[in-house]
């Protein structure tokens, strides 16, 4: 592995285990060494997706676990993956899962009964799979 992609690595695993802080593209970019804009290509060469775009889907993916695993309210959630509002979590969730979160809250444990279990494979299977995703807006 050379340094340019161990340096993104780290980058990727610090935005991982900092998901819910601020990340200005600026401060990833001065702690991986890099201008901006070449931090910016080089994680889109290794990872496929830009900075911004990581960002957000890896908070919207973790916010469709909270949905499913814990009672928190959807506004407590949308305000902690750091929307400004419900209206522009449930427009970005939305976007990326077709249905919006209280939909796919409801729905997706509904699914989840009837699979039974819910641990491991299953649970990432929720979380990414879009199998369900015309189920949950029938």
């Amino acid at each position: 592995m050379s340094e340019k992609d161990k340096s993104i690595e780290k980058i990727k695993k610090y935005i991982d285990d900092n998901l819910y802080e601020e990340l200005e593209l600026a401060k990833l970019a001065q702690e991986a060494g890099y201008s901006k804009y070449h931090l910016e290509r080089l994680f889109t060469k290794n990872y496929g997706s830009t900075l911004s775009k990581y960002i957000r889907e890896e908070r919207l993916k973790d916010a469709a676990a909270r949905l499913l695993f814990t009672n928190t309210s959807i506004l407590e959630i949308a305000l902690e993956a750091r929307y400004e509002s419900q209206q522009a979590f449930t427009l970005a969730f939305k976007r990326l899962y077709q249905v919006p979160p209280g939909i796919y809250r409801s729905k997706v444990k509904q699914e989840a009964c009837r699979r039974k279990a819910v641990t491991g494979q299953n649970r990432k299977w929720l979380i990414t799979n879009n199998d369900w995703k015309g189920r949950a807006a029938a």
